[in-house]
């Protein structure tokens, strides 16, 4: 068994922020990612606080984060939503 490899900086940081408030992140349009719900900033429609899809990646693939909940597009089925785990 291989060990965990070592999160950034960035990547222990969203870690810990999404672990605190409540273990979920969301895919919102233009693949940004945030917490459910969260209020959108009127000049630029981002969540208030959001990630980018790289960091999400690579959280997943080091086992921290999993994706669980998946949308079906033009170009085939693609995830919205991961939760900590």
């Amino acid at each position: 068994m291989s060990a965990k490899q070592q999160l950034s900086a960035t990547m222990a940081y969203v870690l810990a922020t999404v672990t605190e408030k409540g273990g979920k992140l969301v895919r919102y349009q233009g693949g940004y990612w945030g917490l459910p719900n969260a209020s959108r900033r009127s000049h630029d429609g981002k969540p208030d606080w959001w990630t980018g899809t790289s960091t999400v990646e690579a959280l997943v693939s080091r086992g921290e984060l999993q994706y669980c909940e998946w949308q079906e597009g033009r170009r085939g089925r693609f995830p919205i939503a991961a939760k900590v785990g």
